[in-house]
């Protein structure tokens, strides 16, 4: 599971984030890392780590991470990947991203690993 996780946000760690300069993004990913929902929390702190740390650290805190936590930036990383590539200059909306998602993931019904 690790391997698709990382070719979905790989390219999107790169960017970046929340269109400030690298220190001040970073402070903000730690920001968010520590007051966001604890099911959401995971993603910023995967894009702190990569970061700080690199693809290896990111790969660390994945597998740490509780199994539930994992469905959820998977499905995150998705919908964020879904709008960033196009075709033909056409991209998803952020409800046609997060509509595709859920359809295509299906809810847990055993370990997701």
């Amino acid at each position: 599971m690790w391997e698709g996780v990382h070719l979905l946000y790989a390219p999107l760690v790169a960017r970046p984030a929340y269109g400030l300069p690298p220190p001040e993004a970073a402070d903000q990913l730690r920001r968010n890392a520590r007051t966001a929902q604890p099911d959401v929390s995971l993603v910023p702190s995967m894009r702190l780590a990569h970061r700080e740390r690199g693809a290896e650290a990111v790969a660390d805190l994945w597998r740490e991470a509780p199994v539930e936590l994992r469905r959820i930036a998977v499905m995150h990383w998705l919908i964020c990947y879904c709008l960033t590539v196009g075709f033909n200059e056409i991209r998803l909306g952020p409800a046609e991203a997060a509509s595709l998602v859920r359809r295509a993931i299906p809810a847990p019904s055993g370990p997701f690993r």
